[in-house]
């Protein structure tokens, strides 16, 4: 082949070797910018807020995980095991009264009238039940404190 053939292929090799450069370079400009743009969306687990990661889980609820309550006609359930131990230590009673008032909201003169009692025996049966059921509670915390 002569000299100017000889040329020509080089031309058009170093031409095709040049335009394979700038399209790789081009994909890897391309690669950069979606990495930078997933980075922008992507938060690391331990970067995310503590009222975030509940959202992030799945749990189980089980009815044998709860303590039910029934309270006349009302079923209240209480997921706390410290709560739930100390509540059943009160008299039926009581623990209708307490139930009734932190669980549902009620008055005091709504749990007399629910209840059939005196309206000052409600509130003085709510403050000594809220009462033992605080000094349970201490004690309890206190033992798993120490162990």
């Amino acid at each position: 082949m002569n000299n100017f053939v000889l040329e020509q292929q080089e031309r058009i090799r170093h031409q095709f070797d040049q335009f394979v450069k700038t399209v790789l370079y081009n994909e890897f400009l391309d690669y950069l910018r979606i990495i930078k743009a997933q980075a922008e969306k992507v938060t690391v687990f331990t970067e995310l807020p503590a009222a975030q990661l509940p959202k992030l889980a799945v749990w189980d609820d089980h009815p044998s995980d709860h303590y039910h309550y029934v309270v006349q006609e009302d079923d209240i359930i209480i997921d706390d095991d410290l709560l739930a131990d100390a509540l059943d230590k009160l008299s039926d009673t009581n623990r209708s009264i307490i139930l009734l008032a932190y669980c549902l909201g009620m008055s005091d003169r709504m749990i007399s009238e629910r209840l059939n009692l005196a309206r000052r025996q409600v509130q003085r049966l709510r403050t000594r039940s809220r009462e033992e059921l605080r000094k349970r509670l201490e004690m309890k915390n206190n033992e798993n404190e120490s162990e």
